[in-house]
């Protein structure tokens, strides 16, 4: 009985130390550094008070402007700091497609004043976008929606760690 419970100590001690060893390079694989997903402006060591959350933006209403294309844009953007959850919305117009750091920009001038006013920080603070993760896009060429705002709608959704200084 005696070597019964050492077979079983060493086998269990063996399978504690191989499981770990088996899965410990199948995560996802890991996202190249230094990549800024289509240019937009990232300051990653940015000092300042981290708010933490998801935007989803989706532009909308192409049309001609001069030489570019251009669209409308709106965002939703849902930002945690500490335990307070806000949620803030923009819409933006005449805004030139394939310039997301201007679009960029553009959205952030418009909710700013409303970001910095929930979290009760100074209004003259700088926000600058710290990082982004999960950067991906849904475009939609047929839905209902799509035809009545005259044409595909391309939306973007992506974690995002802003910084207020």
């Amino acid at each position: 009985m005696k070597r019964f419970t050492t077979i079983l100590m060493v086998s269990v001690v063996i399978l504690f130390i191989l499981v770990p060893v088996t899965f410990a390079g199948s995560g996802s694989p890991e996202k190249p550094e230094g990549a800024i997903p289509r240019g937009l402006a990232i300051q990653g060591d940015a000092p300042g008070e981290k708010l933490v959350g998801v935007v989803a933006m989706e532009h909308y209403g192409f049309y001609t402007c001069g030489t570019a294309n251009c669209a409308n844009a709106r965002a939703t953007v849902r930002l945690r700091k500490s335990n307070v959850l806000r949620t803030f919305f923009a819409y933006v117009n005449d805004v030139v497609v394939g310039d997301f750091r201007g679009n960029q920009e553009q959205l952030m001038q418009a909710m700013k004043a409303d970001i910095l006013s929930a979290f009760g920080m100074d209004p003259n603070a700088q926000i600058v976008v710290r990082s982004l993760e999960e950067f991906g896009s849904a475009d939609d060429f047929n839905s209902p929606l799509a035809q009545i705002s005259g044409g595909p709608i391309f939306n973007y959704v992506m974690d995002i760690v802003l910084s207020v200084k």
